[in-house]
């Protein structure tokens, strides 16, 4: 059996090295600029013309704010907010703790029919100061 020599040994290391930079500066191009292929069926993580269309032309900022715990059931619906936030300038998402930050509940009140828990979603809009609740029985579809 032959002994590698050193020259192989590099280039070994070097194709390594390449590769590694290679991953990494496509999964930037995706995260930043939303380069991503859907093979999902029905493309359900595709956003449609008429939402890229509403979104870039977003005339307000609007931050998105998640309260709940990321769990393996949500990363469909976390994926599609960063996309938003990609798509536009004006989109932000961020997740708050509670534990961490209890007096963030306290601007955003809910009603009896939808009130703020740790699993809302809150939509928010600083220019106009509005925002909307949104709770995990809003994204169940039939």
């Amino acid at each position: 059996m032959k002994k590698p020599t050193t020259t192989s040994l590099i280039l070994l290391i070097l194709t390594l090295i390449i590769s590694t930079l290679f991953v990494v500066f496509l999964d930037n191009l995706e995260k930043n600029y939303n380069i991503r292929i859907d093979l999902s069926f029905n493309s359900y993580a595709t956003t449609s013309e008429i939402t890229n269309k509403i979104i870039q032309n977003l005339d307000k900022n609007v931050n998105i704010y998640s309260l709940k715990q990321t769990s393996i059931n949500d990363l469909q619906l976390y994926e599609l907010i960063k996309k938003y936030a990609t798509i536009s300038d004006k989109i932000t998402y961020e997740h708050i703790s509670l534990a961490e930050n209890p007096s963030f509940a306290n601007k955003f009140a809910g009603d009896a029919s939808n009130p703020l828990s740790a699993d809302s979603i809150i939509v928010y809009s600083p220019d106009t100061d509005r925002y909307r609740l949104l709770s995990p029985s809003d994204f169940l579809s039939l």
